[in-house]
């Protein structure tokens, strides 16, 4: 489905911006200057959000994955464990 996969790359487009932005104010942090209290909680986030879809992205690859994947995606929410980046969110969830 062409708008299925159109909507993907635009959310995946959506967390490579604000890694972007995270790693700009990391870059920041570094130089010495003092983030503000926005930056730390981009960087937080942003964070959490590479781990979860590093996460993701290691189940999808093992054999049953993509099976798999679902289950844990909902067993998760059931037991209040958020592992969905905050892009793929709706907007109502988030």
């Amino acid at each position: 489905n062409k708008s299925k996969l159109r909507e993907f790359f635009s959310k995946l487009k959506q967390e490579v911006e604000q890694t972007k932005e995270a790693k700009n104010a990391l870059m920041k942090y570094t130089r010495g200057e003092k983030p503000t209290d926005e930056e730390v909680e981009l960087i937080r986030q942003q964070s959490m959000d590479i781990l979860k879809g590093l996460g993701m992205g290691t189940i999808f690859m093992i054999p049953g994955g993509s099976l798999l994947l679902p289950f844990l995606l909902k067993m998760g929410h059931k037991v209040g464990i958020d592992l969905v980046p905050s892009a793929f969110k709706k907007n109502e969830e988030i």
